[in-house]
């Protein structure tokens, strides 16, 4: 048998679907949930948009799946601000983790978090696939 020299390589993959009507009821039966929930940068991106609450039901289900795909949540201190979704200059999304989403990726040792996120009809569903160096969880 070969052994490689190269570290051992995990993944941790998320998934997570949102209605887009279910976050929209919440935004608007709870005014300050914007502010709790996204990212100044993430409300401006998606006002800029026909509509927004597409964009930050992508955005909130991509945020669930970077949890997922983690193994942590809420429960473990995270934020949902501790996630924010960005633009390479390609277009496709990137995951910026700050605060204890950040240390967390760095605890685990997270080389990269791969980002789907999509909505259409009413739905928006992300898909996150991290990938973990040698460190165990």
């Amino acid at each position: 048998m070969i052994r490689s020299r190269l570290p051992e390589i995990r993944h941790g993959v998320g998934v997570d679907v949102v209605l887009v009507a279910r976050l929209r009821r919440l935004l608007s039966d709870h005014p300050t949930a914007v502010e709790e929930l996204f990212t100044p940068a993430e409300s401006a991106y998606a006002a800029g948009h026909r509509r927004p609450e597409d964009h930050l039901a992508a955005r909130f289900a991509g945020k669930e799946a970077v949890f997922k795909a983690l193994g942590m949540g809420l429960m473990d201190g995270l934020s949902w601000t501790d996630v924010e979704f960005t633009s390479a200059p390609d277009g496709h999304p990137v995951a910026r983790l700050t605060g204890d989403a950040q240390r967390c990726a760095e605890r685990q040792d997270v080389l990269e978090l791969e980002v789907s996120l999509s909505h259409s009809g009413g739905i928006a569903i992300a898909q996150v696939l991290a990938v973990f160096g040698g460190t165990q969880r």
